[in-house]
């Protein structure tokens, strides 16, 4: 028993893409829409960075800019002391001499 199978080909726009260009007027045409979208690859990705960092900068002095007000609010919830008054916490035991000695 034989088997007919077809072999599917598919192809962008009706012709193939890997076909060379054919003759000087083909390659000159190749090699200027190839370099024009170089071109235009690195204008995006220049924008691109560009915008990002505007965005990173506003972001940035935002922050800096609130950051005081955050930090005293933070404080205020902890309940920490203000600015300039420092308060130690902890603990101590204190140690007795067991053997009747009397403290010199």
């Amino acid at each position: 028993m034989r088997v007919n199978r077809r072999r599917i080909e598919i192809s962008w726009g009706g012709r193939r893409s890997s076909r060379p260009p054919r003759g000087f007027l083909g390659k000159v045409l190749s090699f200027a829409l190839g370099a024009v979208l170089l071109v235009g690859a690195f204008v995006f990705s220049l924008v691109l960075f560009a915008v990002l960092l505007c965005v990173g900068l506003i972001a940035g002095i935002y922050l800096w800019w609130r950051m005081p007000g955050l930090r005293r609010q933070a404080r205020a919830q902890a309940g920490e002391s203000p600015r300039g008054v420092e308060v130690i916490e902890g603990e101590f035991t204190r140690e007795s001499k067991g053997d009747g000695e009397a403290d010199r």
